[in-house]
């Protein structure tokens, strides 16, 4: 496990949730990843977004190979139907990371699929994608609260809903206006309110100063 990953979380029993600084040195080792990996870091021009891409990689392969009690080279992946990456001969290890500018969330769980957001606050609020992100009743709570709070609960909101859509393994294909997700668990609407099986519940995080982060 790297030396510079300081945070872990256990959420509930069978689900960690790390906190990874990617400004640590020793997660800077492309030799760790794929070939594939290896190519689409070198497509990033920004060179701040080559380091994150590469430590979170990096955090999540020495991690994986630690749960398995296998070495890193030996971990295989493939992709779901949506591109979510799975571990081969890895039965019931779920997996999922985020990262924004300097910090990574990985979680890790050996009971359930799991979907993890991290977002940089960044200088303010995108208020001109609310009405295409948050349901009525999520606008409603929005507008309500307190200058103070508004940002936290934007990105409580947005993380929230990015998590949800990893954990169910779609990525950003839904109507995020059907997905109420302020409350303990994902409650849909709209036409897509009785095609989705699964519950989904959020577990509460500690505070990342100046990130906003969902599980």
């Amino acid at each position: 496990i790297p030396a510079r990953i300081p945070q872990r979380c256990r959420v509930v029993n069978g689900i960690d949730v790390w906190l990874i600084d990617l400004c640590a040195t020793d997660l800077q080792n492309s030799a760790f990843l794929s070939s594939q990996e290896r190519k689409r870091s070198r497509a990033f021009v920004h060179p701040h977004r080559r380091q994150a891409y590469i430590a979170s990689h990096v955090a999540l392969r020495r991690l994986l190979a630690a749960y398995c009690a296998r070495p890193v080279q030996e971990l295989v992946f493939q992709q779901g139907p949506y591109g979510k990456p799975e571990l081969i001969n890895a039965d019931r290890l779920y997996f999922n990371l985020s990262h924004s500018k300097e910090r990574a969330l990985i979680a890790i769980s050996d009971c359930a699929e799991v979907g993890a957001d991290v977002e940089s606050f960044g200088d303010q609020t995108p208020v001109d994608i609310i009405a295409q992100t948050f349901s009525k009743r999520e606008q409603d709570i929005l507008v309500s609260v307190c200058d103070d709070l508004h940002t936290d609960v934007f990105f409580e909101g947005w993380c929230r809903k990015e998590a949800a859509l990893k954990a169910e393994g779609t990525g950003l294909t839904d109507d995020l206006t059907d997905m109420d997700v302020l409350n303990v668990k994902v409650c849909r609407t709209g036409e897509k309110a009785g095609s989705h099986p699964k519950n989904w519940f959020f577990y509460p995080l500690p505070k990342i100063a100046g990130y906003g982060r969902a599980l």
